[in-house]
């Protein structure tokens, strides 16, 4: 199935060995490295149930993690759903019930999902 939105971001920049993200402490991740590792998790997503049109919830920081996530959901062809993580978790479970998300990702202590 065509992805235009992962093709036109993501995928027509797989094989540029640039710089494409940049997070004080960690090292930069390329273009490729970027694409590689947003083809992994998408894998997983699809080989846990995700299907097209799937909502993932994520509630997590604004790390490198966190926008490989994003691209791996739109590449396996989900909808993303960015939590706001100041939320209570209560609030997070009763708005991610009504959003009808097939995953829920929230952020450890750490930044890690």
């Amino acid at each position: 199935m065509a992805n235009p939105l992962y093709d036109n971001l993501i995928g027509k920049h797989a094989t540029n060995d640039a710089c494409f993200l940049r997070q004080p402490g960690k090292p930069a991740v390329s273009f490729r490295q970027f694409s590689e590792r947003t083809s992994q998790v998408a894998n997983l997503l699809l080989k846990h149930g995700l299907k097209p049109g799937d909502r993932v919830a994520v509630q997590a920081s604004k790390t490198i993690e966190m926008v490989i996530l994003y691209g791996a959901t739109i590449q396996a062809g989900g909808v993303f759903l960015s939590l706001n993580t100041d939320y209570k978790k209560m609030k997070s479970r009763t708005s991610s019930k009504m959003l009808l998300q097939k995953s829920l990702y929230v952020t450890r202590r750490n930044g890690k999902i």
